[in-house]
C-alpha cells in the first residue's frame, strides 16, 4: 500500500496553522510523520536522503579540540514568488564573535553540498514548506537565504557529542530550524529553548525522521544536550540533523 499524499488544501490549512503558531510562541513543532505525510515523503525517500549524512566530513574549525562533528555547508537564495531555489557560490562560513562564542570570527571553509544533496527533491520539499511558513510568520512573501548544516555528531563509548558545544546561543539569523534525520545508538539530545532573557519555554527531543523544530532566532534561544553511545557492544553512535536557516535580505 502506498503512502497517503495529503490534499492541497490540507497543506495550506497546515502552513497558515503552524505559521500562526509561530508567530504566537515564537517557536514550533512537528511530528515526522506529518512532514512526511504532507510532503509525500516515503520510505525510500528517507533512506536515500539520510544516506546522504554519510558523505559529511570532519569539522576541523571546533575550538574545544573536538573530533565529534562532520558537516558540511552550504547556501541559496529563494525566489519569493515561486519558491523556487537558486545555489549561490560556495565560501566560508562566518559568525561573529557575540553570536558564537566559541568558533566566531573565523572564516571557516566547510566541504561544499554534494550536488546529490543540493539537488534532491526531499530538500526541495523542506525548504518551501518551510518558507512558506516563515513567510505566513513574516507576514510577506521575502526573497530568504537560506543556509544548510547538515551535522552529524558522534559519541563513543569514551566521549560524548556535543550538538552545540558554544551552549546556549542564538544563530544571527531569521528563523532557525532542526530536522531529525536519524538517531543512532544514543542517549540524550534533548533541544532546551528560551525566550530572549534566556527564561525557560520548553525541553523537546526530537527521535524520528523528519521531527522538526523551527524558531523565531531573534527572540529565542536554544541548545542541544550532549549525547552518548547507548549500547557500547555496537561500533557507531551518531546524531543527524539537517539545520536550516532563514535570513531575511
Amino acid at each position: 500500500m502506498g503512502m497517503m499524499v495529503a490534499p492541497y488544501r490540507e497543506i495550506r490549512e497546515a502552513v497558515h496553522s503552524v505559521s500562526n503558531t509561530l508567530t504566537g510562541r515564537q517557536w514550533i513543532t512537528l511530528s515526522g510523520s506529518d512532514i512526511t505525510r504532507l510532503l509525500n515523503i516515503t520510505r525510500e525517500d528517507i533512506q536515500q536522503f539520510g544516506a546522504l549524512w554519510s558523505d559529511l566530513r570532519l569539522d576541523h574549525y571546533m575550538a574545544d579540540g573536538g573530533c565529534y562533528r562532520y558537516r558540511r555547508y552550504g547556501q541559496f537564495s529563494l525566489d519569493p514568488d515561486t519558491l523556487e531555489k537558486h545555489q549561490l557560490p560556495h565560501e566560508p562560513y562566518f559568525q561573529p564573535g557575540y553570536i558564537n562564542t566559541l568558533n566566531g570570527e573565523i572564516k571557516r571553509a566547510f566541504e561544499p553540498l554534494t550536488a546529490e544533496f543540493a539537488l534532491h527533491h526531499v530538500l526541495d520539499r523542506l525548504i518551501r514548506f518551510m518558507a512558506e511558513v516563515c513567510n505566513g510568520a513574516s507576514g510577506k512573501k521575502v526573497p530568504w537565504n537560506v543556509r544548510l548544516h547538515p551535522y552529524r555528531i558522534v559519541a563513543t563509548e569514551d566521549s560524548h557529542g556535543m550538538p552545540t558545544p558554544e551552549g546556549l546561543h542564538r544563530d544571527g539569523v531569521t528563523f532557525i530550524s532542526s530536522v531529525m534525520i536519524r538517531r543512532h545508538n544514543i542517549q540524550g539530545g534533548v533541544t532546551t529553548i528560551t525566550d530572549a532573557s534566556q527564561t525557560h519555554l520548553a525541553d523537546v527531543q526530537l527521535t524520528q525522521p523528519f521531527d522538526l523544530m523551527l524558531a523565531n532566532d531573534e527572540t529565542t534561544m536554544h541548545s542541544v544536550s550532549p549525547i552518548s553511545m547507548a549500547n557500547s557492544e555496537l561500533n557507531t553512535a551518531y546524531r543527524d540533523v539537517l539545520v536550516i536557516a532563514f535570513t531575511q535580505p
